[in-house]
């Protein structure tokens, strides 16, 4: 019994394998591809900002600023893990002597027959739970850096304006201006 639920457990965790496996790998390509939507967005939204940001300048002062550019750090995406469960919630490994197969061979085959279904389910909602986390965590990433860039612009304003007490107040009427408008 025991190296019966042995083999079942290997075999279920080689059938998953192989049927999603190219599953996975085609959520690969879709999460680059939410990925590079996502980026794209967000690349649009900071060079308006930075775009605002130079022409409020440049209206303010006269000076031309030359833009700094965004760099993004894409995060890496992986093929998600299978899992099965034990075929039985205890050993039987001690027991195996006293229940032969010939005698509880169809209980056995009826019961793992019973878990497929459940096997399969589980693991496709962990499939797509984990992609789902898994572009969830970069989308946010790729916010995140694009917050950083747009904070550490503003912060080099401030500094820059704190140095300049005669065009300070221009340069504080934008910067405001590019608060309201984030």
């Amino acid at each position: 019994l025991a190296e019966q639920a042995r083999h079942y457990e290997a075999w279920m965790k080689d059938r998953l394998d192989l049927e999603l496996t190219p599953l996975s790998q085609e959520a690969i390509s879709l999460a680059t591809d939410l990925m590079d939507r996502a980026e794209d967005r967000l690349r649009r939204v900071v060079e308006a900002v930075r775009d605002r940001l130079s022409r409020n300048i440049h209206e303010a002062t006269g000076l031309t600023v030359s833009p700094a550019t965004w760099t993004v750090e894409r995060p890496s995406v992986v093929s998600i893990p299978v899992a099965v469960s034990r075929t039985f919630m205890m050993s039987w490994e001690m027991l195996s002597w006293l229940l032969p197969m010939w005698l509880i061979g169809g209980m056995f085959r009826r019961h793992v027959i019973e878990r497929v279904p459940w096997e399969v389910e589980k693991n496709l909602t962990r499939l797509v739970g984990d992609w789902a986390e898994t572009v969830d965590a970069a989308v946010t990433n790729l916010r995140h850096q694009a917050e950083v860039w747009m904070d550490t612009e503003l912060s080099t304003l401030d500094r820059l304006v704190a140095k300049q007490s005669p065009e300070a107040s221009a340069f504080q009427v934008a910067i405001r201006l590019l608060e309201e408008a984030v």
